[in-house]
Formats: C-alpha cells, sequence, structure tokens
C-alpha cells in the first residue's frame, strides 16, 4: 500500500494506492460480488487510509448489471476517430467508470441469428449503436433485457433511445448558411435510416422558415438515388444498403459522377450528412481544382477528430458523444431497476463548430 496521497482522492488515487483497475475500484465502491476478496480487501484498506468519502444522492439507483452487451451492424473499417470508434471509446470509457465489463457484438455475429441467440441468452443488459434493422431489433427484443438504442430508435417506440438531435442540427446548420448568403445550397446525405433522413428534414426547414426558395428535388442529392447510376452493375447500391460502403457511405466513389454530371452546379454551398462524407468531398473537389472554400463552402456532421485538423478545417456540427453515454447508461441503470414508466425517445442537443470551410456568398 503507497503512501496516503495529498490533494483530491479520486477513483484514479485509490486503484494507484490499491495497486488494481479503476474498474475494480468501481465494482468495489458499487458493491458488485464479481470482485475476490483479496481485491475488495486492498480497494477498502485504501479508502480507509486516503480518507476517501462518497457521497451517493438518496435516489441513486443500484447497479443491477456488472456486463453490457453493445451490439452494432454496422460494417465499417475501424478508422481511429471516426464516428463508430468515438461512440464504442466513450461507451466503453462510461462502462470502466461504473466497473461494468463490456462484450462487443459487431455486424458479422449481430446478423447470425442462431450465434447472436447464443449471446443474448447470456446478457445482462444491451446497448445497441447505430442499428434500424428491424429484425435485429426484435430479436433483442425478445428477450426482455434492459435495452437502449445510441444513436437510433425503434419505430414502435417500445425501446429507450438517445440520439443526436439530427434534425434541428441540420437546421442550424441551414440557418448557419442563409445567414452567410448561401441562398443556393444543398445537402449531401444517404438516405438509409431515420437520423439522416430528419438532417434532410432540418436542412430544408431551415430555408421554408426563412422564405427562401428550396427545391427539394434539385437540393437534397440521395446518394441512395445516385448508386444505381454511379454503377449500373448494383454493386455499389447493395453495399450503400447493407452498411458496406464505407464511413463515408459510398461518396467517394459516387462524386466523380455528381460532379462530372453538374449536380452541384450553382450551388455555394454543400452541407453534408457526416464528416467522412464532407471530408471525402473536399478532395474530390480540390483534386478537380475546385477551392474549398474560395469556390464552393461544405460543411459536415459529427465533430470527428479529423475534421479540425484537415485543411480547411471543417465547419461542422458537434455532437457531445461522451455525455451521451453518460445518459445512456443513466438510462439502461434505470430500465434494469423498473423505475421507467414507459420508454423514453430522447434527442441529445448538438452545437455548431464554425472553422474555415466556410465563406460568405459572392452572389
Amino acid at each position: 500500500m503507497q503512501d496516503s496521497p495529498k490533494g483530491k482522492i479520486t477513483i484514479s488515487t485509490l486503484a494507484k494506492m490499491s495497486g488494481v483497475s479503476r474498474a475494480t475500484v468501481s465494482r468495489v465502491l458499487n458493491d458488485h460480488a464479481s470482485v475476490n476478496e483479496e481485491a475488495r480487501a486492498k480497494v477498502m484498506a485504501a479508502v480507509k487510509q486516503s480518507g476517501y468519502c462518497r457521497s451517493l444522492p438518496r435516489n441513486r439507483i443500484a447497479l443491477r448489471f456488472t456486463q453490457v452487451t453493445i451490439i452494432s451492424d454496422e460494417h465499417t473499417p475501424f478508422v481511429e476517430g471516426s464516428y463508430l470508434d468515438i461512440i464504442l471509446r466513450v461507451l466503453r470509457d462510461e462502462a470502466e467508470h461504473l466497473g461494468v465489463s463490456c462484450n462487443f457484438v459487431g455486424r458479422d455475429l449481430a446478423l447470425d441469428r442462431t450465434r447472436l441467440d447464443e449471446v443474448l441468452s447470456k446478457a445482462q443488459a444491451v446497448i445497441m449503436v447505430g442499428s434500424d434493422n428491424l429484425e435485429l431489433l426484435n430479436q433483442v427484443k425478445s428477450y426482455q433485457l434492459p435495452t437502449v438504442i445510441f444513436n437510433g430508435s425503434d419505430p414502435k417506440m417500445e425501446v429507450n433511445s438517445l440520439s443526436p438531435d439530427s434534425e434541428n442540427g441540420m437546421m442550424m446548420l441551414g440557418n448557419y448558411l442563409i445567414a452567410r448568403g448561401h441562398t443556393k445550397a444543398c445537402i449531401l446525405n444517404a438516405h438509409i435510416k431515420h437520423a439522416m433522413r430528419e438532417r434532410s428534414y432540418g436542412f430544408a426547414h431551415a430555408f421554408d422558415e426563412a422564405g427562401v426558395p428550396f427545391d427539394r428535388s434539385r437540393q437534397i442529392i440521395d446518394l441512395c438515388a445516385i448508386a444505381p447510376l454511379a454503377d449500373p452493375t448494383g454493386q455499389l447500391y447493395q453495399q450503400l444498403m447493407s452498411r458496406q460502403a464505407g464511413v463515408d457511405f459510398g461518396a467517394s466513389k459516387m462524386l466523380p459522377y455528381l460532379i462530372d454530371h453538374n449536380y452541384f452546379e450553382g450551388m455555394t454551398a454543400i452541407a453534408c450528412v457526416c464528416d467522412a462524407t464532407a471530408i471525402s468531398l473536399i478532395k474530390a473537389l480540390q483534386a478537380r481544382g475546385i477551392k474549398v472554400p474560395e469556390d464552393v463552402s461544405v460543411t459536415g456532421f459529427d465533430d470527428i477528430v479529423l475534421s479540425s485538423m484537415m485543411t480547411p478545417a471543417l465547419t461542422t456540427i458537434h455532437i457531445d458523444f461522451q455525455n451521451m453515454a453518460k445518459t445512456a447508461f443513466s438510462m439502461l441503470i434505470r430500465s434494469a431497476s423498473g423505475s421507467f414508466p414507459m420508454p423514453i425517445r430522447a434527442y441529445s442537443a448538438v452545437t455548431l463548430k464554425e472553422r474555415a470551410s466556410v465563406r460568405r456568398s459572392r452572389l
């Protein structure tokens, strides 16, 4: 046991003093039965020696699970800093803070009903990430486990869900572009799930509210409609609809077609469904000698790490994934305790990050 530390005593302090992980300290403090007596004794000795005092709210709800199964049917490479990478990291960190272990189920296992049944039969609680797959959702529902959908929704509203406010976030971006003179702007989207359609609704609504003419047939560019035109074999369309087209939703493969066929003609700004799509767009434009933002402004959505590091740095919508993870676990804990009288469908606030990829329109 180390000497008594000076300054604020935290879980990390107790872990260092007792020679165990932060997760083990959290389990001891949460009175999990899964901790062996030797580790528990070390932690409690550190608590006593340090004088650590943990104040708990009177209405604190006890954890009823020690493991959470995180399910995602997204088929994307684990690019460091991508939105899926960020979500998995913040969920893992929050689980560790609570002393809960994580079991990740990826696309291959999630879409194998027999193997997934084996996983769910042993699961204690579930977080589904970004899924609108009704067959997968119904399979999870059948086990009646405490469940939260993170960055997705249940159309029947029988399962708790938490998502960033996509519609109002994209409306915020639309208002921002209009205020800078971009009355001729379009959105590059991929309508493969509810949240993405919400982003198109929000963008169009900004123009409607401002009284600015908006031609939905031309100013909402859906990559799902473009894929069969860019690749008549149908392969790209199948990849897109089965979530296998990449983190940019196949944009990098369709942008040459879009540019060559003048889809962006007359547009002073292009709002993209996500940062990865915006980054692919900027690269494609620059390859054709089109400068951003001098010739056309570009925006993203998600605020992944790369968006602030690229040239030009990307104006985007920031999502506080860390606080979303805390809220998701709070919902899961309450769901496990039975303290929710009905399922909750919640949206987290988002903020605009203004950077260098947008300039005032000269038109």
